[in-house]
Parts: C-alpha cells; structure tokens; sequence
C-alpha cells in the first residue's frame, strides 16, 4: 500500500509546484521501472517522497511579523489589517486585484469560497501602536505567497503582495503603509 500513497503525495507535489514540474516528470519516469518491479522499498520511497517535496516545493520561511504606526496614522483613527498566506494561484489572483476596501467588503465570501488556500492573521492597530513579533496563522509553509491589506479611510488600494521574505515589519502611515523586508 505504500506505493500508492507514494504516488498521489508525489503527483501533489507536482501540482503544487510551478517550476518543479519538468524536473517531477524526469524523476517519475526515471522510478517508474524500479517502483513497479519492486526493487524499491518502502523506505527508500519515502526518502525519494521528501527529498522531491524539499526540492520542489517553494517554502516560505516568514513566521512573525512587527508592526508600527504613526501617530497621525488614518486620521489617528484605527485600521483593520489583515495578512493572508495564499496556498493557490486562483486564489492570489483574485486577491490581487483587489483594494483593501473591496477585500474588507467581500472578506467572509472570499473566505468561504477558498477555504483551505488562505490562512489569515488579522489585528485591530490603533495610531502610535507597536506589536513586535506577531506569530503567523498557518498549517504549512507551502504558500504561494503573503498578501497584506489595510482598511484605511480613503481610497487608495492599500494592499501589497510579496513573496519569499524572512523578517518584515508593517510601518502603518498617514495614508498607507510601507513595508520593510
């Protein structure tokens, strides 16, 4: 039974991987042989599984985040702030194209139509505020990517989307905010 389950966690790989598919296709075929005479063990495909999902699969190594705002921050009025790890491309490109007024409106039936492909971190911030060190929601660190928005009292698109940072800090301005990585 192992060699089963061997093939739908390498066929999950490949799928969730962008760059690696080529490189997935070239070991698949190269193991076929071996993996249907059984020559290879139960052990060794386990070790193949985890040195193909570690080459593979991009992980995302950001695990907390610091904020800071202003004091004039919003019309020193709060803003709602959330951070989204995207685990699909369908789902970061819907998130990409919208401002932060339009994510706040929509959150719960954004949510609810990409359940497992988003994971969020929310905070309430308050003008002269500082929180360092913010553990991240998520279940893994296979995301795609991290989306931030920012639900200031004006029209500006307030969202930024980044990828394969380790440390940032959230500066929230006046009328946006800037990010450092």
């Amino acid at each position: 039974m192992m060699v089963p389950i061997f093939w739908l966690k390498l066929v999950e790989i490949i799928f969730l991987s962008k760059s690696g598919r080529s490189l997935a296709k070239i070991i698949l075929v190269s193991h076929v042989f071996s993996i249907c005479a059984g020559c290879v063990s139960a052990g060794k495909l386990q070790a193949l599984y985890s040195s193909v999902k570690s080459t593979l699969l991009p992980i995302q190594e950001l695990r907390t985040v610091t904020i800071t705002t202003t004091a004039d921050m919003n019309e020193s009025s709060p803003v709602a702030l959330d951070l989204l790890l995207v685990y699909s491309d369908e789902a970061k490109k819907i998130l990409e194209d919208l401002t932060a007024n339009q994510w706040f409106t929509q959150k719960q039936d954004i949510l609810n139509q990409f359940r497992k492909e988003i994971q969020i971190s929310s905070w309430e911030m308050i003008p002269s505020q500082r929180l360092s060190n913010q553990e991240l929601q998520k279940s893994n660190d296979n995301y795609i990517c991290t989306i931030i928005f920012a639900n200031y009292n004006n029209s500006f698109t307030n969202r930024r989307s980044i990828s394969d940072v380790k440390e940032m800090t959230i500066v929230m301005k006046r009328n946006s905010f800037l990010l450092n990585y």
